[in-house]
């Protein structure tokens, strides 16, 4: 009988050990870094005044980009002068999973300063436009920009943060 109960103790441990390499491994959870005050500060400030500014740059233009239009464009149409601001977050909802993606591949901090430059690049496009194609070109770029800023971003405030409810503003 005891050799029955050790054939069974060694055919249960040999199917546990089969259920568990065939199973999907637990995704690992978050652990924070260190939490440093200062670090912590500086990324915050970092984080949300270069939200302000690309959310800025990509929504207060459009009650005056009307008459620039007119004025420097005459002969475009009126509904493409709104497709321009309303394609950055059609650029965003398209490329928000691979942005994720790009984070946790590079790194949050290379993706950020990649979203900056990306904003820069976009601004520099639309001020230096002299047709509209080349300011949809602008508007794709600037929302590329802002969606790397704000995945990133995000990720960035989750890395620093020890008290995640506080940081987010659900307190």
């Amino acid at each position: 009988s005891s050799t029955i109960d050790d054939q069974r103790k060694q055919e249960e441990a040999l199917e546990t050990k089969a259920q568990q390499s065939q199973s999907i491994p637990e995704i690992q959870k978050f652990t924070p870094v260190n939490y440093n005050p200062k670090v912590h500060s500086a990324v915050l400030w970092l984080v949300f005044t270069t939200e302000f500014f690309a959310f800025s740059l990509t929504s207060l233009l459009v009650p005056f980009f009307r008459t620039y239009a007119e004025e420097n464009f005459p002969n475009t149409r009126l509904e493409l002068i709104y497709d321009v601001f309303s394609i950055n977050p059609l650029v965003a909802l398209i490329f928000t999973p691979l942005t994720g993606y790009l984070c946790n591949r590079y790194g949050r901090k290379r993706i950020y300063f990649v979203g900056l430059g990306l904003l820069a690049a976009g601004c520099s496009v639309f001020g230096y436009s002299v047709n509209i194609v080349q300011i949809f070109i602008g508007g794709i770029i600037m929302g590329l920009g802002s969606t790397c800023l704000g995945i990133s971003g995000l990720a960035l405030i989750l890395q620093v943060s020890n008290n995640l409810e506080r940081d987010a503003g659900w307190e």
